[in-house]
């Protein structure tokens, strides 16, 4: 840093100034204007379409359901899950799928570097998951019974 001051106090014209700064760039965010500057991930409102997007979007939509009505006219099991529970057997839990997120940062370091809190907290988390991966396996196992038996109840009838 000491050089690129000196550098800089010591050059007499502009262009050595630029070449000393060219080692140095703003953040995205000190940038000229940026703070106007608004991405598309920071709108929440639903995007406005005008009248011409709006009759292509929903043609697009009708062409689809029609696509979809001649490929499965027969899919009695597809209609209804959509129909009644918007495409999904059920609600994931989502304190149980996201326990990857709590991941110790330490959780890669080797044994012999880490301290007895530090291995304390990874033994709970092991822990963790070996309890979600049991909770996962009993809840797969309850719906494939429960999915042979409504299957085998339909063929009854």
């Amino acid at each position: 840093i000491k050089e690129a001051c000196a550098l800089f106090l010591f050059a007499t014209t502009c262009a050595e100034k630029l070449q000393v700064d060219d080692r140095y760039v703003l953040a995205p965010s000190e940038e000229e204007g940026s703070q106007l500057k608004v991405s598309d991930a920071e709108i929440t409102a639903p995007k406005y379409l005008s009248a011409a997007e709006r009759a292509a979007k929903e043609a697009q939509e009708a062409e689809e359901r029609t696509r979809q009505a001649a490929a499965g006219s027969d899919d009695a099991v597809g209609r209804a899950l959509n129909d009644m529970m918007f495409g999904t057997l059920e609600a994931r839990k989502q304190d149980d799928h996201n326990i990857f997120e709590d991941q110790p940062v330490f959780f890669d370091t080797p044994i012999e570097q880490l301290n007895d809190d530090q291995i304390k907290l990874i033994r709970e988390y092991e822990k963790k998951l070996k309890n979600a991966a049991e909770e996962e396996d009993k809840q797969r196992k309850t719906m494939e019974a429960e999915a042979k038996k409504i299957k085998t109840d339909m063929q009854l009838l």
